[in-house]
């Protein structure tokens, strides 16, 4: 059986009409592969910008965690002898107040030996 001119026409544009309803299709699975492919990727790309944005966070506690102990030790370097100071002079005021009082009291002792020894004369 051979093909006429009419079945070769409509051969053609049967092969014709699949070939664009194929074009059509891998279009159509192109454009969605590609939106699946763009939501993973920003799935993806949001996922490491969060795990970033966690290590800036991380990096920087641990740098004013660091900046803070120095000053702190940089603080208590400078007030502690300040503070150290200031017990001594604390220490010597309390010592020094016992030294007056008992000095007082022997000045009192002194003056009265020395009333009766002039009353003595």
């Amino acid at each position: 059986m051979a093909l006429d001119k009419n079945d070769k026409k409509f051969i053609q544009k049967e092969v014709k009409t699949s070939g664009e309803e194929i074009k059509k299709e891998l279009r159509r699975e192109i454009q969605t592969t590609s939106k699946n492919i763009e939501k993973e990727l920003k799935g993806e790309i949001q996922l490491a910008v969060e795990r970033s944005e966690e290590r800036v966070v991380n990096v920087l506690k641990d740098f004013i965690e660091i900046n803070n102990r120095n000053l702190l030790n940089e603080f208590y370097g400078r007030v502690d002898p300040i503070l150290m100071e200031i017990q001594a002079g604390r220490e010597e005021r309390a010592i020094n107040a016992k030294n007056i009082s008992k000095n007082s009291d022997i000045l009192a002792s002194h003056e009265k030996r020395i009333n009766k020894l002039e009353l003595v004369k």
